[in-house]
């Protein structure tokens, strides 16, 4: 999905799809090795590429949008300031800076980690 939404949004990028999702927490993943030979080669493909992939510019605000698994999270999520909750289980951010927004999802995460 990842790759698929990278090439909607640069298609001359180079990927290397390494896993795919089967649902929330399943995934099919090649072997480290494969992983590692197919990542090997979408680098090289993109360093002799480079001059032909466009730099992707996104304009300010960012939005980032978080649907949780449980309203629970949301419940503790929503108290990080930056977080607006827009749905039992929705959280989002807008941010001018993609660094704070970046920032935020990791806390968010790293909070939701530590209730598990």
């Amino acid at each position: 999905a990842l790759v698929r939404e990278a090439k909607g949004l640069v298609p001359q990028i180079e990927s290397a799809a390494v896993k795919k999702g089967l649902g929330q927490r399943s995934t099919v993943s090649l072997t480290l090795q494969e992983s590692a030979a197919l990542i090997k080669d979408a680098a090289t493909r993109a360093v002799k590429r480079c001059a032909e992939i466009p730099v992707l510019k996104m304009e300010s605000p960012f939005t980032l949008e978080v649907t949780m698994t449980h309203e629970v999270f949301a419940d503790i999520g929503c108290r990080i300031p930056s977080l607006e909750r827009v749905s039992p289980v929705t959280l989002r951010c807008r941010e001018k800076d993609y660094l704070k927004l970046f920032k935020t999802f990791l806390t968010l995460n790293a909070v939701v980690e530590s209730v598990k």
